[in-house]
């Protein structure tokens, strides 16, 4: 209602310091209109098309407008009033606009809203791009660029910009994609940068941290922990801030790891095939075994290794353990061979005293 109420106050003023006439009722001499308590009518004009009424700024040649304020209808009936400029500022949308329904437009004579700030009648090609400039916003104390609000139309997206000088920070699409300096962003959320969280908050799915809600936390005490079931199982990935790498779970790699060192714990070792009361089996044994079973005992077969795959941890057992087995069979090889070459040192002694025997026999013979 002000802004309608100082609308007819900029006509009534206009009228009252600009409008020059003269005593034959024209606007070819100079003279001043002054009206004093009383009022202007305007009134509708008997025509099926479009009107208007008002004070018109005009070059010297009395025709050609530059700007006007007044009053636009079309037929019995007023659309709206407008501060605009142009040489139809009824209709040049290059002003402000207030409709008899009270939306005011502000660069658009057809405003949409209570509020509308730039033409959303504009249209294009498919390929081409129409970009309009809806708001500009200076910062008080700031001294650099403004910030701007625009519109683009790119088919088949509609896009809005919030940026600073020509930079474009974020990006609303039609369809709820935004981006934060994607200008054409492809998922819900795009970000052309780098993300930083407030230390100790989180980063969830669907729902806040929760029974079944995956999420990620992370803060500068206990390094990144990744919940994929919520509280259900809690973290089963911890990266801690000295880079190292914890999981509470089950792993599945598919595809090769390749590592300086692996470690694995709380595992039993195989210490215990030294133990005097260890039933340690003959070769003999293990040779029927193989022979029966294509594979040494305790040890899995090819075939159920394809088949279940193999704990790292009970299979380096397993191996220690036959090591350890080779390692008796090996000391106990060893104390036969000790047995076996005092035994041949007795009988190549045993040997040389014979030959030396039979040489002095032989003499003897000889002698006679």
């Amino acid at each position: 209602m002000k802004i309608k109420i100082a609308i007819i106050a900029l006509i009534g003023l206009n009228l009252g310091i600009k409008a020059q006439w003269n005593t034959n009722g024209n606007n070819s001499t100079t003279g001043i209109l002054t009206m004093d308590g009383n009022s202007i009518n305007f009134n509708t004009p008997i025509t099926s098309g479009g009107w208007a009424r008002g004070s018109f700024n005009v070059a010297s040649d009395k025709t050609t407008r530059f700007g006007g304020v007044g009053l636009y209808g079309i037929g019995n009936t007023s659309t709206h009033y407008y501060i605009a400029h142009g040489t139809s500022p009824w209709i040049s949308g290059l002003g402000l606009y207030i409709k008899t329904n009270g939306n005011v437009g502000i660069g658009t004579h057809l405003p949409n809203a209570t509020l509308q700030i730039g033409d959303s009648q504009e249209t294009g090609s498919p390929s081409s791009e129409i970009e309009i400039k809806r708001l500009s916003l200076a910062p008080v104390t700031h001294g650099g660029s403004d910030w701007f609000f625009t519109t683009r139309d790119n088919n088949p997206n509609a896009n809005m910009d919030i940026g600073y000088g020509n930079n474009k920070a974020l990006t609303l699409r039609h369809d709820g994609n935004i981006g934060i300096g994607a200008t054409n962003p492809r998922e819900k959320l795009e970000v052309d940068g780098s993300i930083i969280i407030k230390d100790g908050h989180n980063l969830s799915w669907g729902n806040k941290y929760g029974a079944g809600i995956p999420t990620i936390a992370a803060n500068t005490t206990s390094g990144i922990h990744f919940y994929p079931n919520g509280s259900t199982l809690g973290a089963t990935m911890k990266i801690f801030k000295d880079g190292k790498t914890q999981f509470t779970n089950n792993i599945t790699v598919l595809g090769k790891i390749e590592s300086k060192e692996i470690k694995v714990t709380n595992t039993p070792t195989a210490d215990f095939v030294f133990e005097e009361n260890y039933n340690l089996p003959t070769l003999t044994e293990i040779e029927k075994y193989i022979k029966e079973k294509k594979h040494l005992p305790e040890i899995a077969s090819a075939e159920e290794m394809e088949k279940n795959g193999v704990n790292i941890g009970d299979f380096q057992i397993q191996l220690l353990q036959k090591i350890e087995e080779l390692t008796l069979y090996t000391i106990a090889q060893e104390k036969q061979l000790k047995v076996q070459e005092k035994k041949i040192k007795t009988l190549e002694e045993q040997t040389k005293e014979i030959k030396e025997l039979k040489a002095l026999v032989q003499k003897l013979i000889k002698d006679k």
